[in-house]
């Protein structure tokens, strides 16, 4: 079983390989490089996407992280990693050549803005379907935010409902569950055209969801 390195009260050490879950599409796999006092650090994404949605449950054979494949990060960040979401399923050595140049780097990524990063980077590789894309889940958020980031998706939800922008399996998530900590909005729930408009208005305004109607008469996908 991999272990949160958040909710066992333990941050992440140099060497973790830890799973950063994209909804029911999969996991993605980063290499913690480097661990601060702030539960932030640097971190270098892993060439491998896994369709393995049942991450937590999965036991990550050490040979196959010594593979030399793995020794090549496709991006290295600065950013949050001490996150209950994300968990350790292994370890691996630090490259022996390792240098961090912290002064290209902005600062600390909130999480989702470093899930944002990690999928543009496997986008990059070709590991992941190019037209997926992730918006966000309560659950990357701190708790004492949760439940506010729950209104605001649900908001987005209801306005997507309402357009006929959610497709068969967002329909049925929604009815279903409603929208959750452990809910993910992402293209998987959305109509190509949803995406569309969805990808187009995330792209200029990260807190959109007082704005949707507004938007929509403005960028409405033909």
């Amino acid at each position: 079983m991999g272990r949160s390195a958040a909710s066992d009260g333990k941050k992440p050490t140099p060497g973790d390989v830890i799973a950063v879950p994209f909804g029911k599409r999969g996991y993605a796999l980063v290499h913690v490089l480097e661990v601060s006092r702030r539960d932030s650090g640097v971190i270098g994404v892993l060439p491998h996407f896994s369709t393995k949605v049942r991450f937590d449950a999965e036991v990550t054979p050490s040979s196959y992280l010594r593979h030399p494949h793995w020794g090549r990060h496709l991006a290295v960040q600065l950013t949050g990693v001490g996150w209950g979401a994300w968990k350790v399923v292994g370890q691996r050595a630090l490259p022996t050549s390792l240098k961090i140049d912290k002064s290209k780097m902005t600062g600390s990524s909130p999480t989702c803005v470093a899930m944002e990063n990690i999928l543009e980077a496997l986008h990059k590789a070709k590991q992941v379907d190019p037209k997926y894309r992730w918006y966000g889940s309560p659950r990357m958020f701190s708790p004492k935010i949760r439940a506010h980031v729950v209104d605001k998706i649900d908001q987005s939800m209801k306005f997507f409902k309402q357009k006929k922008l959610l497709n068969k399996a967002g329909l049925d998530s929604y009815a279903r569950d409603g929208v959750h900590e452990g809910f993910v909005l992402d293209s998987d729930v959305l109509t190509a055209k949803g995406t569309t408009f969805l990808n187009e208005i995330v792209s200029f305004d990260a807190d959109y969801e007082d704005h949707l109607e507004e938007y929509w008469n403005e960028y409405r996908p033909a």
